[in-house]
């Protein structure tokens, strides 16, 4: 009788625990950036993201950040807008 009930205890505890364990992560699978600067000194920028997301920590999308403050090669600081 005490086997039969620690057996089932334990089957619950599967039951409820494995799902916990099993849970997708969110991860970045790929990650493929090529940026070309075109001839009227525009720039052209394609990436492909291939990712899991569960809403925990990615939940509005994924940020990127361009330098637009660059040094000429006389030295003067040059700015660029977007």
């Amino acid at each position: 009788m005490i086997m039969k009930r620690l057996a089932g205890v334990l089957a619950l505890l599967t039951f409820f625990l494995l799902p916990l364990s099993a849970g997708a992560q969110e991860k970045i699978f790929l990650f493929s950036s090529r940026a070309t600067l075109l001839a009227d000194s525009s720039l052209e920028v394609r990436e492909d993201i291939t990712v899991n997301v569960e809403g925990r920590q990615i939940r509005r999308g994924i940020y990127r950040d361009f330098p637009t403050t660059y040094t000429a090669p006389s030295g003067r600081t040059v700015r660029v807008g977007f």
